[in-house]
C-alpha cells in the first residue's frame, strides 16, 4: 500500500513549536512590525498580509534586529543579477542560484537566496529584521528537505527594478501554514497572483504534480510516484490550472507554506565586497 505524501489536510497537520505572538497589536508592536517595511522598496500594498497575520505566523524572536553598524550608504548599495551571477556564479533568475564548482572553489558560498518582494511582499526588508517566506513545499517537510535550501541563506531581497539589496545571514524556521480559512479570507489579488505563479513558474511544479496525481489516481500520491512525475518529459503539468490549483488549496488537499526569517548574522565585509563588484 503506497503511503501517502500528506495523511491530513492541512488544517489537521501538528502544531509548530513556537511562542506566537498575541493577535491584537499593541504600540509595541505596531512600533516592531513598522520597523520591517523598506520605505525603498516597491510592494503592492494590496497583496501584504494584515499585520494581525503577520504576527501570527513570525516567530516572535524574528522581530528583534540583529545590530547592523555599517554606516550608511553603504548597507543600503544595492546590486544587481548580473552582477551576482558574474562574480559568484549561478543563475540570473533563480530563488536559489547555485555556483558552479569553479565559482565556490573562489568564495565558498553556495546558500544564496533571492527574493522578489512582488511575490513575497512580507519577505524581510531591512537588513538585520526578519519577515515572511512563503512557498509550496510539502506539508511537514523541514526547510533541509529541499536540496535547494541551506540551514542558513545569505538573502538579497529585490527593492525594485534590478536593485537587490544584502540583508544578513538567514535561519529559515517553520510557521503555521496557511489554513483553509485563512486562504479564502486572502484578497482576491493575492489568491490571484499565488495561483497564477504556482501554475507558471517552475517552483510550482511539484505542487501541479501532486494536483495531477491525486486526479488520475484518486488517491495521495507517493513522494517516490512525484519525484517520478517531475522527471518525466511531461514533468511541466501546465494542464493543471489556477483554478485546479486554487480548489485544491481552498479545500486544504494542498497549502501555502510559511516560513519565518531570523537575522542571525551580517558580513560587514561581503557588503563592501558588493560595494566593488563592476558593472556588467
Amino acid at each position: 500500500m503506497p503511503t501517502p505524501l500528506n495523511k491530513h489536510r492541512v488544517q489537521d497537520v501538528a502544531s509548530v513549536k513556537y511562542e506566537p505572538l498575541p493577535v491584537s497589536l499593541d504600540e509595541n508592536q505596531r512600533i516592531a512590525l513598522a520597523k520591517l517595511v523598506n520605505p525603498k522598496a516597491e510592494v503592492k500594498k494590496e497583496l501584504l498580509l494584515k499585520d494581525e497575520d503577520v504576527l501570527h505566523l513570525i516567530h516572535h524572536d524574528a522581530l528583534q534586529p540583529f545590530p547592523v553598524t555599517l554606516p550608511e550608504p553603504l548597507r543600503s548599495t544595492t546590486v544587481t543579477r548580473r552582477q551576482l551571477a558574474k562574480h559568484y556564479g549561478g543563475s540570473e533568475m533563480d530563488t536559489f542560484p547555485k555556483p558552479g564548482a569553479d565559482k565556490f572553489a573562489v568564495h565558498g558560498r553556495a546558500n544564496f537566496m533571492c527574493i522578489n518582494l512582488q511575490w513575497n511582499p512580507n519577505a524581510p526588508q531591512v537588513p538585520g529584521h526578519g519577515g515572511l517566506f512563503f512557498d509550496s513545499t510539502l506539508p511537514g517537510d523541514a526547510w533541509t528537505a529541499s536540496e535547494k535550501h541551506s540551514p542558513q541563506q545569505v538573502l538579497f531581497v529585490r527593492l525594485s527594478g534590478n536593485k537587490w539589496l544584502y540583508l544578513c545571514e538567514y535561519e529559515v524556521n517553520e510557521a503555521p501554514a496557511l489554513t483553509t480559512a485563512q486562504w479564502r479570507g486572502l484578497p482576491n489579488a493575492v489568491r490571484t497572483l499565488w495561483t497564477k505563479n504556482i501554475h507558471e513558474k517552475m517552483w510550482g511544479a511539484e505542487m501541479r504534480a501532486r494536483i495531477r496525481l491525486r486526479r488520475t489516481l484518486g488517491r495521495e500520491a507517493t513522494r517516490s510516484e512525484v519525484n517520478d512525475a517531475l522527471a518525466s518529459e511531461d514533468g511541466y503539468f501546465k494542464d493543471v490550472s489556477p483554478a485546479e490549483i486554487n480548489t485544491a488549496l481552498e479545500s486544504g488537499n494542498e497549502c501555502v507554506r510559511t516560513w519565518s526569517m531570523k537575522c542571525v548574522g551580517y558580513d560587514e565585509e561581503f557588503q563592501w565586497e558588493l560595494t566593488q563588484l563592476p558593472s556588467y
